[in-house]
């Protein structure tokens, strides 16, 4: 069981919200909506939970896992993101995940931490 999954689990919602709007203050080229923003992120944080909770070491990226980031940088591209910006609101989601787990309580394990990031 992985107490940090159980977290993001929990508060996806609220990071999901917190993303959107650094994104938009942030890295966004426009006025893109909510969904526009939001995109597939959803369903990449139900992977990250899969890979915090499968068992033995981190696995391998999935098809479907790297399905969703073609489709995602697409998706971006066709919006108007340079690539320097999808970059960097990856780098926003890394920044908000790990803020989480740094406030869960009890705090993820840091096998848990390099699982996330790595």
């Amino acid at each position: 069981m992985s107490q940090l999954a159980d977290v993001l689990q929990a508060r996806s919602q609220e990071l999901l919200q917190r993303w959107v709007e650094e994104v938009r203050r942030r890295v966004s080229p426009g006025q893109e909506s909510r969904t526009e923003l939001e995109d597939h992120i959803p369903l990449f944080l139900r992977q990250l939970q899969d890979v915090l909770r499968s068992p033995g070491p981190t696995p391998s990226p999935a098809e479907d896992t790297l399905a969703v980031g073609r489709a995602h940088g697409a998706q971006r591209f066709r919006l108007g993101f340079a690539l320097g910006a999808l970059v960097r609101e990856y780098g926003l989601l890394r920044d908000l995940l790990l803020e989480l787990s740094e406030q869960a309580s009890p705090r993820g394990s840091l096998a848990e931490v390099c699982r996330l990031t790595g």
